[in-house]
């Protein structure tokens, strides 16, 4: 779907087709032709090399297949030889060949980390992938890079460290590296962290009930394959968001203390903005929100603000949200977030100075 109007259809599988993980079917196998007849006997005078080419016209190898007679090589007359120039005569001057064109590189690889590592540990841990660049080029979106930049970004404001933060971005985002990269989560966040998924791409429907993120390299990720790694995450608390098409559907991955943010219901269409280079759900809940600091306190406060800000502007793309954590999620890590709102210390009552009386009794006789 195009850019008509300031929007353009977002992450639906329907618009990767085969390329999104589609069955694909192989090419059809060529026509067999049926051998040409004999053919009548050459015209007088067709001899030599105009006979065998005749023949070889009219019936090709094994399958009949028709193929062009061999044309005779035309040998150049050898050039005239140029004027003397000194040494290498006779010869033309050299020409150096033109340099070879030049290709931009694809993305690196993604380097998920191993899984095998540190023990879990408490804090925030985040993966994120926004994915642009898909096969074939009737399928690429403009803004899913940018939300992953976006939601990158809020994350080192609330002071999540760059080690805790994986970001896939375009080909470095493949299926297998979304898997592997959610591996990774499980084994870094521990029961004291706060876990954090983000995805930003195509979402394919493929029943009433069933969806799955498309990866860069056209392959899937099925909901419930993503709900059972998600279940080896062990942090009390997750803010799970997806910016695609039907991502209100994804409700399998929701678990006791866990928030999932979708960008269109079940049933929906989502979309990326031109105005905005983003989509709806990054540029009011994240980037306006959170990162401008219009609704910064938690996830719930940011939707808040999302919501409303839709419902004024464009009120056919609002978000749905599915809160299992009754509590405001904060991004920050958990230690910095209760240590924000502990009340102060308060100092310890001082005494009132103590005051002492001297009394002399001095004694003596009378004159």
């Amino acid at each position: 779907m195009g850019w008509g109007g300031g929007w353009t259809a977002l992450l639906c599988g329907a618009l990767v087709g085969a390329a999104a993980g589609a069955p694909r079917i192989p090419a059809p196998t060529p026509a067999v032709t049926a051998p040409a007849a004999p053919a009548p006997a050459p015209a007088a005078g067709l001899t030599g090399l105009g006979r065998v080419a005749s023949a070889a016209a009219r019936v090709g190898p094994t399958l009949g297949t028709p193929v062009p007679a061999p044309v005779p090589a035309q040998v150049p007359a050898p050039a005239a030889p140029a004027p003397d120039a000194g040494p290498g005569v006779g010869e033309a001057p050299w020409v150096p060949p033109p340099p070879p064109a030049v290709v931009m590189p694809s993305p690196p690889p993604a380097v998920v980390p191993a899984v095998a590592g540190p023990p879990p540990a408490g804090g925030t841990w985040a993966v994120v992938v926004g994915i642009d660049d898909y096969p074939g080029g009737g399928s690429d979106l403009r803004s899913a890079v940018n939300d992953a930049v976006d939601v990158d970004a809020a994350l080192a404001g609330q002071g999540v460290p760059a080690a805790n933060r994986l970001v896939l971005r375009d080909g470095q985002a493949t299926a297998g590296a979304i898997r592997a990269a959610v591996d990774w989560l499980a084994a870094r966040a521990g029961p004291d962290a706060l876990a954090v998924f983000f995805f930003s791409g195509h979402v394919r429907k493929l029943g009433p009930s069933a969806e799955a993120l498309v990866g860069a390299d056209g392959d899937v990720l099925v909901d419930a394959e993503l709900a059972d790694r998600l279940r080896a995450v062990a942090a009390r608390q997750a803010w799970i968001a997806i910016a695609g098409c039907y991502a209100g559907g994804f409700t399998e991955v929701l678990a006791p203390g866990r928030v999932l943010t979708a960008a269109a219901p079940a049933d929906a269409l989502a979309y990326e903005s031109s105005l905005y280079g983003r989509s709806y759900l990054v540029q009011f809940m994240v980037r306006e929100a959170m990162i401008e600091g219009r609704a910064p306190g938690s996830v719930q406060a940011a939707f808040d603000y999302a919501n409303q800000q839709l419902a004024r502007r464009h009120p056919d793309r609002l978000l749905v949200q599915f809160d299992q954590l009754g509590a405001a999620l904060r991004l920050r890590p958990l230690a910095e977030a209760a240590a924000a709102l502990a009340p102060p210390p308060t100092a310890p009552a001082t005494p009132p100075p103590r005051r002492c009386l001297l009394l002399i009794l001095c004694g003596g006789s009378g004159i």
